[in-house]
């Protein structure tokens, strides 16, 4: 590390104090949408960029992560400019990433390099949850906007595990709907191959049932997947950080 002394005083900087309203991670989290332990975990990463700003003369890119911080971060210009400028000992201006007329080849270019001396200063690799690969532009620049969620709803866009318990419960449920649209088959009286309209509507109502356990199933796992993930999280915060709230410099 180049300078370690400066690193221990960036570090130490207390966040959660800033005049937003309520404590920093919290309103990081509100304002992201994520938990409280990876917003934390957000606000040390930024520490690690900006601590790479100050030393070094090249033009670094933050992750989409990181800049949600910087931008929250610079809404306390006092704190910002006057207090965390001064311990980082130089001017750190925001420049948006993906701004109008960015070149998207030179600005993953500056990301690589970014990620490169974030290795050799700290000696770890970066946590992809914070620090995605740097083939992909729009992985650093998100399409966001803007959302009233008191008028509107926010639905995610179903992922590649959604899609997978989809069809895992759809192969699941052909047998059942088989056997039943045969019994209704071989009770209607109606010759074989035909299906009544009772019929038809109990076979769409299990299928109706089973699609409805298939997603309740996915959620459950999808949980269950995230709050291990975030229990590893909170581990790694307190063992590799557990001065991120420490005393005011």
């Amino acid at each position: 590390m180049i300078h370690p002394e400066l690193w221990e005083k960036i570090e130490k900087v207390e966040f959660d104090s800033l005049a937003i309203g309520k404590p920093f991670s919290a309103h990081l989290a509100a304002e992201n949408n994520w938990t409280l332990s990876f917003a934390q975990r957000a606000i040390r990463e930024y520490k690690r960029f900006m601590y790479l700003s100050a030393v070094s003369d090249r033009d670094l890119v933050p992750s989409d992560v990181v800049e949600q911080v910087w931008r929250l971060h610079l809404s306390d210009t006092r704190h910002y400019w006057g207090t965390f400028c001064k311990i980082a000992g130089k001017q750190l201006h925001h420049n948006p990433v993906g701004e109008r007329g960015a070149d998207p080849a030179s600005i993953l270019s500056k990301y690589k390099k970014t990620k490169a001396l974030y290795r050799d200063e700290f000696s770890r690799d970066l946590h992809p949850d914070f620090w995605p690969p740097a083939n992909d532009f729009n992985a650093l620049v998100p399409k966001t906007a803007r959302v009233d969620q008191s008028t509107h709803f926010v639905v995610g866009k179903p992922t590649t595990a959604f899609w997978r318990s989809v069809a895992r419960f759809a192969g699941v449920a052909t047998f059942p709907l088989s056997v039943v649209a045969y019994a209704v088959n071989q009770s209607s009286g109606i010759g074989a191959g035909a299906i009544t309209p009772a019929g038809w509507l109990m076979v769409a109502g299990i299928a109706i049932l089973i699609a409805i356990f298939g997603c309740l199933v996915w959620r459950m796992e999808h949980r269950s997947n995230a709050r291990e993930k975030e229990l590893t999280a909170e581990d790694d915060l307190k063992k590799t950080s557990p001065r991120l709230a420490g005393a005011n410099p």
